[in-house]
């Protein structure tokens, strides 16, 4: 049994956080991604916002629970509508990221259109001290949010237990 911990973005620079955790069986664990966030350039090159690189969570897709989320800082909930143009997971979120995380999948479905538009998503909000599960059967990871004090209302910390062991 393992515990693999993926960035896939945010690490070492400020914004686009992103992570992937694999609880137990290396290879066939079960992935909960935490956070999915932006990262806005520095430089005028026509570029807006720079998201995670999905591509890990694509190719592992069946092992993909859902995506939980930590804040509603746009480096931590402005990359899920990219996301959920990939992947059909549910998200979860506090009660304040949540609004924030539904009017922005309002905006980009207004922005791109319905050819293009984000799937219906699947958003379910989480209260620290009570823990809830994501999957079944053999690929189950339990997740307790945590209250933290942060720069925006409703900040929390996660602890994610499965087979590999636990991960805060």
């Amino acid at each position: 049994m393992t515990i693999r911990v993926v960035p896939l973005g945010g690490l070492g620079e400020v914004g686009m956080n992103c992570m992937a955790i694999e609880l137990g069986e290396s290879g066939r664990a079960p992935i909960v991604v935490v956070d999915c966030g932006v990262m806005f350039p520095h430089i005028e090159n026509g570029v807006d916002v720079i998201h995670p690189d999905f591509e890990y969570l694509v190719q592992n897709r069946e092992r993909v629970l859902g995506l939980v989320v930590t804040h509603g800082h746009e480096d931590h909930i402005g990359g899920i509508p990219y996301l959920l143009r990939r992947l059909d997971v549910p998200v979860y979120a506090p009660p304040y990221a949540l609004g924030l995380i539904a009017e922005r999948l309002k905006e980009h479905a207004q922005l791109v259109g319905s050819a293009d538009a984000v799937r219906r998503p699947r958003l379910s909000p989480i209260r620290p001290r009570s823990p809830f599960t994501l999957g079944h059967g053999a690929g189950v990871v339990e997740v307790e949010p945590i209250r933290v004090t942060h720069s925006i209302a409703d900040a929390t910390a996660l602890v994610l237990r499965g087979d590999g062991g636990a991960v805060v």
